[in-house]
Order: C-alpha cells, then sequence, then structure tokens
C-alpha cells in the first residue's frame, strides 16, 4: 500500500482529465516547523507532506490527505472549505494521522467579533501572552456602528490549546463570537 501511494505522489496522482479543480489547484500549502508537520503517510518520506494554509490544521484536528500533482500530499482539515472538492476526486485521498511524538508549532488565526471598546485589543493580546502564544499577526476593523472585527494568527502545539485560548477569548467583555479561520 504505502509504495503504491508513494508511486502516485510522484506521478502528481492519477489522471483525471489532466485537471484539479480550481479550488485545489489554487492553494498553498505550508509546513509546519518540523518536517512532515508531525503528519505520518505510510511509504512516504516527511519531505513530502504539507499542511494546507487554508484550513491550518494542528495535532488533534481530524484530518485528510490529498495527493497533489508534484507537490506531495497536502493535510487539510476534515472540515476544512476546499474538503467537498478534495473529496471529489477519492482515488487522491490518502489516509493520514498525527504522528504520536509532535512537537513543534502550528500556525493558526482565529477570528474575534464583539462590540468595540477601549482596551480591547489590550486585553486581547494580554490574554494570549497569558496562554505563552507567539502572535504572529493581528488585523482589527472597527465600524460606525461600534463592532470591531479582528483575525490574530499565532503559533501554537496543540488544538486543545487553541480551543482553551478560543474560550478565554470569548469570555472578554462584548465579545459574541470566536472562531477558527
Amino acid at each position: 500500500v504505502g509504495a503504491r501511494i508513494a508511486q502516485r505522489v510522484r506521478s502528481g496522482g492519477p489522471e483525471r482529465g489532466g485537471q484539479v479543480p480550481s479550488k485545489v489547484s489554487g492553494t498553498r500549502a505550508r509546513r509546519a516547523t518540523s518536517p512532515g508537520g508531525g503528519v505520518h503517510v505510510e511509504g512516504l518520506d516527511d519531505g513530502m507532506v504539507k499542511l494546507a494554509r487554508c484550513c491550518t490544521p494542528v495535532p488533534g484536528d481530524e484530518i485528510i490527505g490529498f495527493v497533489t500533482r508534484g507537490q506531495g500530499v497536502s493535510v487539510h482539515r476534515k472540515d476544512c472549505t476546499n474538503a467537498g472538492n478534495l473529496l471529489a476526486t477519492p482515488e487522491r485521498i490518502v489516509d493520514v494521522s498525527w504522528s504520536s511524538t509532535v512537537a513543534s508549532a502550528f500556525v493558526v488565526a482565529v477570528y474575534i467579533e464583539g462590540l468595540d471598546r477601549t482596551g480591547m485589543l489590550a486585553e486581547s493580546s494580554s490574554t494570549l501572552a497569558e496562554e505563552k502564544v507567539g502572535i504572529l499577526s493581528v488585523r482589527l476593523e472597527t465600524s460606525k456602528d461600534r463592532k470591531f472585527r479582528s483575525t490574530i494568527t499565532f503559533e501554537t502545539a496543540e488544538t486543545t490549546h487553541v480551543q482553551h485560548i478560543m474560550k478565554r477569548l470569548n469570555r472578554l467583555p462584548g465579545v459574541y463570537e470566536v472562531r477558527r479561520v
């Protein structure tokens, strides 16, 4: 089985009209800070496995592997917005699992929405600092109707930590929505 998967990856996957669905072909993938992103695919070395940027899977997420054309296996969360397109080509789906020795940081983006008030950004940043996560970027918009929308991108090692952080952010005064992007 492993040799068959490796052959499919090297050859760019089985041909199906010569085209990859448009949403998939535009998907960029990134490598986690550890080789292979801590994902195991039987028969493949770590250099051929990449974590998809569209859904940024982290250990604990349910994941699927997709054999790309010339890029190895792209790993997506099962609830990824691209999953429907990926599952339309079942011959390119491979079983993947998180390695039991995952010890690296993964990039996660969290969307926050609520009432705009003084100190909201400081409290959000302080919450993340208390959780000892490194903030990579913050995008914040406010509107005339006193609402704010923010996307905070940070690094973490596992899904349970992300869920804990999201619960803490959701408890901030004025916040009414927190979700992963």
